[in-house]
């Protein structure tokens, strides 16, 4: 039985692959660099912003300074994302109705991100979804990335529920991943911006297409 769904925020709730990518954009033109390759820094995903930064740099700079240019790069990520670009951000359908039926039937439900605090909280705010999570876990309480399982481990300390009774729900194959090292189910949504071919290799239990099938699929393990 499923006493707990612990859900990844970008692509698995929140549509946020375009705003991630135009803050890079921004971020890299400052210095003086044109984003290239974007579906390289998507397949990505789900490793903290450093990697996503990391990843644009070096698939658009050819210069000798990578180093210093992937640090500046970062900083000027972390001033312009979230607020700079939350006109991208989208909620996904039938995630608040689907959040709404997981805590009526007596579900624990947590965030676990990347994200900081401060961006956490102003994120999922402004996105009106604080309050539909029991437990919102972000990048310092977490300290190690994806596919790390600390972070999934910290959460179950927490809940204080075995690692049969949760689920995780992400959008990328480094969710999957993340889930399969901690020893948890995992459901991945094919709502973020990687392909399916990526997510189908890491053979998560349950694919599905959206939150509405996503519900349908784990209903009998409620």
């Amino acid at each position: 039985m499923i006493k707990a769904c612990i859900f990844d925020i970008g692509g698995t709730l929140v549509k946020t692959d375009r705003a991630i990518l135009v803050a890079l954009a921004q971020a890299l033109k400052q210095e003086g660099i044109t984003l290239r390759n974007e579906s390289a820094v998507i397949n990505v995903f789900g490793q903290g912003q450093l990697k996503n930064v990391a990843t644009a740099v070096e698939q658009s700079y050819t210069g000798k300074d990578i180093a210093q240019k992937i640090k500046l790069c970062h900083k000027n990520f972390q001033q312009l994302f979230p607020r700079s670009v939350i006109s991208h951000f989208e909620i996904l359908p039938f995630v608040k109705e689907g959040l709404t039926i997981l805590r009526g039937k007596g579900m624990k439900t947590v965030v676990l991100t990347g994200f900081d605090r401060a961006e956490t909280t102003f994120f999922l705010k402004e996105m009106g979804l604080h309050s539909y999570f029991d437990l919102i876990l972000s990048a310092e309480d977490i300290v190690e990335h994806r596919p790390n399982p600390k972070g999934l481990l910290v959460a179950l300390e927490k809940l204080k529920l075995k690692k049969e009774e949760i689920l995780y729900v992400g959008d990328a194959w480094v969710d999957i991943r993340f889930a399969r090292n901690a020893g948890v189910k995992v459901a991945c949504l094919k709502t973020g911006a990687q392909e399916t071919q990526l997510l189908e290799k890491e053979k998560p239990d349950w694919l599905v297409d959206n939150f509405t099938e996503l519900l349908e699929k784990i209903k009998p393990f409620l």
